[in-house]
């Protein structure tokens, strides 16, 4: 079995697709406003201007999963661990504003893996690439935040 990672070859917005297509069969986003809304418009966004923070997993080419992270600003991170605002408000924020130049925190957003593919590292695997790619290889430092939705985390 071949594990491919799009942080380490080029992401296609057909599989960013496939992703919001899983995450909202897996979290039903559409009727919970406590979630960010799994939308193509979302996705396109995410396509077109931080690719990387969508990690799409493929095994021998066939979607597998993908890890999503979303890099933010330590006072909406404050603002999200206090619960003076809720998941989608985040998401709203960081997509109203420009991307900061300097990576100050980061929210893992999402992780959906198909069940064949579950129990093998590959959300965590996804995840630290992303990591890489938006802030550890430009040398910043920053703070990773989640919340933890299912018992798998």
């Amino acid at each position: 079995m071949q594990i491919t990672f799009s942080t380490d070859e080029k992401l296609k917005l057909k599989d960013v697709y496939e992703a919001c297509d899983l995450s909202e069969k897996t979290f039903k986003t559409a009727n919970d406003p406590t979630q960010v809304r799994a939308t193509y418009t979302i996705s396109r966004w995410i396509y077109k201007n931080i690719p990387d923070a969508c990690n799409i997993i493929k095994s021998n080419g066939k979607f597998a999963g993908y890890t999503f992270i979303l890099p933010c600003s330590r006072t909406n991170m404050d603002a999200f661990i206090k619960r003076k605002i809720g998941e989608q408000e985040l998401c709203d924020k960081i997509l109203q504003h420009a991307l900061p130049k300097k990576v100050e925190t980061l929210y893992a957003c999402a992780a959906g893996i198909k069940p064949a593919y579950r129990r093998r590292g590959l959300a965590t695997q996804g995840w630290t690439k992303s990591i890489h790619k938006l802030a550890l290889d430009k040398g910043m430092k920053p703070v990773l935040f989640w919340w933890s939705y299912t018992p798998e985390g």
